[in-house]
């Protein structure tokens, strides 16, 4: 089945580009979201964050980290069994 955009995800989408391109502040985009809370601001733009860490990684940490994110789970399994 081909991947389906629905609407709400760009609640989530936009939020996070833009604070991650530096286009709008976490005030505006709480005012832009009618999010009366930052918590749920912040909850929507979180992706930014992780995504402005992975640009200062270097091209060998990101492909170690893809490597452990495979073989980690089962190091896991295999230490608690």
């Amino acid at each position: 089945m081909p991947y389906q955009m629905q609407p709400h995800m760009m609640r989530h989408g936009g939020p996070s580009h833009d604070l991650y391109s530096g286009a709008s502040s976490r005030p505006d985009i709480q005012t832009r979201g009618r999010w009366l809370c930052l918590e749920s601001t912040r909850r929507y733009a979180k992706p930014a964050g992780m995504l402005r860490t992975k640009a200062t990684l270097s091209d060998l940490e990101i492909s170690e980290a893809e490597r452990y994110s495979r073989t980690l789970p089962k190091l896991l399994v295999e230490r608690i069994s």
